[in-house]
């Protein structure tokens, strides 16, 4: 997968994953129906993966943020748990430069993370 940036959504991944779940609440799916499908789609592949992964569990979290406004527990929890191995890749593979300011939107997504209301429900 491609990357082009170090915003969450800057590589294939998370933009298709992105596109996948507009497209679902735009066919009428409920945010649950629509996260069913990205799961469905895309764990199996990428959830465990060691750098597509994080990309995953940032791209499931942000979207129920922006979403819903919350975040399951579970989600939250993995995308922070994410957040040390992707900026070590990042320093492992990308410039000094870009290593901070992923850092920095890692920062903020974990701040949004920790601020948010937190519900379980099933994923």
């Amino acid at each position: 997968m491609g990357t082009w940036e170090v915003g969450l959504f800057d590589n294939d991944l998370a933009a298709d994953m992105r596109g996948d779940w507009e497209d679902a609440l735009a066919d009428g799916k409920s945010y649950d129906e629509a996260m069913k499908v990205l799961i469905e789609t895309y764990a199996d592949d990428c959830a465990d993966d060691p750098d597509d992964g994080p990309v995953f569990w940032f791209a499931i979290a942000t979207l129920e943020l922006d979403g819903r406004g919350e975040v399951n527990d579970y989600s939250r929890d993995r995308a922070l748990e994410a957040i040390p191995s992707d900026l070590e890749r990042w320093r492992a593979e990308g410039g000094r430069e870009d290593h901070q300011k992923r850092e920095r939107v890692l920062a903020e997504l974990a701040d949004r993370l920790n601020r948010a209301k937190t519900v379980r429900y099933p994923l």
